[in-house]
């Protein structure tokens, strides 16, 4: 009895430190995911005129370091966005995607000041 809960008990650890691991990795990439788009739709706003408290360039050092950090492609994620807003320009017409994407920079400047 003793020798299998002992065995269960290690695979219930095993079990909880894969999940765990795989939950800290579904929100790296959740992180960068975002991150990519605001590196994206902020530098897209700069080139409109935008004027915001934090530039494409200071979110290029955020997912640069973080990209670092988790030994994650910054680029893909940066390219995962322009591809989104590519398609969605398509889909919505490109004054309403360059729309879409104002207000998301903006929020983006905002999530930013709420680290």
């Amino acid at each position: 009895m003793t020798i299998r809960k002992s065995i269960c008990g290690a695979a219930i650890a095993a079990a909880v430190m894969v999940a765990g691991q795989a939950q800290a990795k579904a929100s790296n990439e959740a992180v960068m995911k975002a991150t990519g788009e605001c590196v994206y739709v902020v530098h897209v706003a700069e080139s409109n005129g935008a004027r915001l408290n934090h530039s494409s360039e200071q979110w290029a050092q955020m997912i640069h370091m973080f990209a670092e950090r988790y030994k994650l492609d910054a680029k893909s994620y940066v390219d995962k966005a322009k591809a989104k807003y590519r398609k969605r320009s398509k889909v919505m017409g490109a004054d309403e995607a360059l729309s879409h994407m104002m207000q998301r920079a903006k929020a983006c400047d905002k999530e930013l000041e709420g680290l």
